[in-house]
């Protein structure tokens, strides 16, 4: 998995609304009074919630989620947020969470599995969407002035 189109499209998201790549939950969330007190854990380019495992020899650790839906970018699990969740943390992997309506840019190789080996693959830029909780904005920089805005609703009923 390569992370450059994310990486790019949050730095010129950076520079043009003063938005930080990298936020602590409580700057991302405030008012959220669960994530007030959190400093182990941070919102990566308005998509991520990244919990690294700060305990050596750990294999599990507390997550706070934020308010909204979140989805293990592992094991593609939804999980209800507002609350403290025990995430597996294996030392291949740590707690990462996307939050609900990210839509992120990435390149994958050709089984479009973010965990499998890049080496010598051809690769595929891709959008990975998750379902949004109420209607999203994201826009996906390919250059400084060149934009494409997706926007996510969420539907309760087809008609």
């Amino acid at each position: 998995m390569n992370l450059q189109d994310l990486l790019y499209s949050a730095a010129v998201d950076a520079n043009k609304n003063a938005t930080p790549m990298t936020q602590g939950l409580g700057v991302a969330y405030q008012g959220q009074k669960n994530v007030k007190n959190v400093n182990d854990e941070y919102l990566f380019c308005n998509s991520f919630l990244v919990a690294p495992v700060t305990t050596e020899g750990a294999y599990s650790r507390g997550v706070v989620l934020p308010e909204g839906n979140w989805y293990d970018f592992w094991s593609y699990e939804k999980v209800s947020g507002n609350r403290t969740i025990n995430a597996a943390a294996p030392a291949t992997t740590i707690p990462l969470y996307l939050k609900s309506g990210a839509a992120v840019a990435m390149e994958l190789p050709a089984s479009m599995q973010p965990t499998v080996s890049m080496n010598n693959q051809t690769k595929y830029k891709s959008l990975l969407i998750t379902p949004p909780d109420n209607l999203t904005n994201t826009t996906v920089y390919d250059s400084a002035e060149h934009g494409i805005t997706y926007t996510s609703r969420y539907v309760s009923e087809w008609n």
